[in-house]
């Protein structure tokens, strides 16, 4: 029985993980003087429930297609991300996702 509730708790996290970690939980303008104007830095959730900082160029992500990875809308460097636009609050940050992912 415990065997059965370790191997039941171990994969569901690892589930929630692989569905859950393309999520950008923070968004953040580049910082003044950074070497690309367009380079946002962003936090992101590890398995373990930390953020992870991570940054993405605007100019180099695109749109992914349907079925590529649950809950993803683009793709950057070979991994996927989800953004929720709406949620974003910096306008600038905004419009230029809302242009790219258009």
């Amino acid at each position: 029985i415990l065997g059965v509730t370790v191997a039941t708790c171990v994969g569901t996290t690892f589930g929630l993980n692989y569905l859950s970690h393309t999520y950008v939980a923070k968004i953040f303008r580049p910082p003044a003087g950074a070497a690309s104007p367009t380079a946002y830095p962003c936090e992101r959730l590890s398995i373990l429930g930390n953020f992870v900082k991570d940054e993405f160029d605007v100019k180099d992500i695109s749109k992914t297609t349907a079925f590529q990875h649950p809950f993803c809308n683009f793709q950057f460097g070979g991994r996927y991300f989800y953004v929720a636009t709406p949620q974003i609050t910096d306008e600038k940050v905004r419009e230029e996702f809302d242009r790219k992912l258009a």
